[in-house]
């Protein structure tokens, strides 16, 4: 499983929004590129804006869908 870092997948689009640079899933839920997630909003029991800057370690599948296996604190 590769290290990407959090600005691999995220693009911080100001103080309260987060969106994704490729398809993503995280706890079994899939996210398309482009999509946004406010603040506060809490995926797969991680609230992501916690963790700006942090090292994911991911699985890239077939279809280039990054899935998020584990957040580094």
């Amino acid at each position: 499983m590769p290290l990407v870092t959090f600005y691999q997948i995220f693009t911080v689009v100001d103080d309260k929004t987060l969106e994704f640079i490729h398809d993503t899933k995280i706890g079994g839920i899939e996210f398309n590129a482009g999509e946004k997630i406010n603040k506060g909003i809490v995926i797969g029991g991680i609230d992501f804006f916690k963790y700006l800057g942090n090292e994911m370690e991911v699985t890239v599948e077939d279809n280039d869908t990054y899935v998020i296996d584990k957040v580094y604190v």
